[in-house]
C-alpha cells in the first residue's frame, strides 16, 4: 500500500517528519494554485510508504490501499494532516479503488477555520469503488482523528458516485464543528450504492456520523432517478 502525507513522503510517525500542511503527490501536482491537487487512478503508484496494517472491512483489497492523510493509529495523527486548498479540484478519483482520505482539511486554511476553497473538494467518477472518506470505524479511540474537514469550497464539497463511503466528516463547518465555513453544496450524490454516515453495525456508529451544516445553498443534493 501507499501513504501520502507530507511533501517529503514521510508519514510523521518518526522523529523529524514534517507536518503535512502542503500535499505533493506526484510531479506536477501540488495544492497551491494547481488545477488539481491529485488525480488518483487505478494504476497510480505514488510515493511508496508501506502501511503497518491493512485497514479492515470493505475498503481492503489485494492491491493494497492509498492513504491520503492519517493512518489513524494514534501516533502523530494530527501531524499527518494535509491541507488541500486553492485548486480547481482538490482530489479527483478515476477508476480508483480501496483508498482512504482521512484527517485532512480540504478547502480551508491550515487552522481549519477560514475558507481557502477549491472549486470542488473531492470528485469520484462512477468507476471508483470502495473508497473511504473519513473514519474506518475501527473499535479504537482514534476515529475522530480520521475526520476530514471539507469546507470553504466554491461549489461542492464532495461529488459522490460509485460504491464509496463518506463517514465521520465535517462538511461545511470549521474544524470545531461549531462554526460555518460553507461550501455552496455540501454533498452531491448522483448514483445508488454509496454509503453516507453509519453502517449501523453497532461499532462506533456515533463516530461515523457526518455533520453537514452551514452550506449556503444545500447540505445534500441527490440527482438522477433511483439514487
Amino acid at each position: 500500500g501507499y501513504q501520502l502525507t507530507n511533501p517529503d513522503g514521510a508519514n510523521a510517525d518518526a522523529p523529524g517528519d514534517a507536518a503535512g500542511t502542503i500535499v505533493y503527490f506526484a510531479p506536477g501536482f501540488e495544492t497551491e494554485a494547481a488545477a488539481v491537487a491529485a488525480v488518483i487512478g487505478a494504476a497510480d503508484s505514488v510515493v511508496p510508504q508501506p502501511l503497518p496494517t491493512t485497514p479492515p472491512g470493505p475498503i481492503a483489497s489485494a492491491s493494497g490501499v492509498v492513504v491520503i492523510g492519517t493512518d489513524g493509529d494514534g501516533t502523530n495523527d494530527v501531524a499527518e494532516r494535509n491541507v488541500i486548498s486553492g485548486n480547481d479540484y482538490g482530489l479527483v478519483f478515476f477508476g480508483a479503488h480501496s483508498n482512504r482520505i482521512a484527517g485532512n482539511y480540504i478547502g480551508t486554511d491550515r487552522t481549519g477555520t477560514a475558507a481557502r476553497g477549491n472549486q470542488d473538494g473531492i470528485y469520484f467518477d462512477s468507476s471508483s469503488i470502495r473508497n473511504l472518506i473519513g473514519t474506518d470505524s475501527s473499535n479504537d479511540l482514534f476515529n475522530g482523528n480520521e475526520r476530514n474537514v471539507i469546507s470553504g469550497n466554491n461549489d461542492r464539497g464532495i461529488i459522490l458516485q460509485g460504491l464509496n463511503r463518506v463517514s465521520g466528516n465535517y462538511i461545511g463547518t470549521d474544524a470545531s464543528g461549531f462554526f460555518a465555513v460553507p461550501n455552496q453544496f455540501g454533498l452531491q450524490v448522483t448514483e445508488v450504492g454509496g454509503l453516507v454516515g453509519s453502517d449501523g453495525n453497532g461499532v462506533r456508529d456515533d463516530e461515523e456520523r457526518n455533520v453537514i451544516s452551514g452550506n449556503t445553498i444545500a447540505a445534500v443534493v441527490v440527482r438522477n432517478p433511483g439514487t
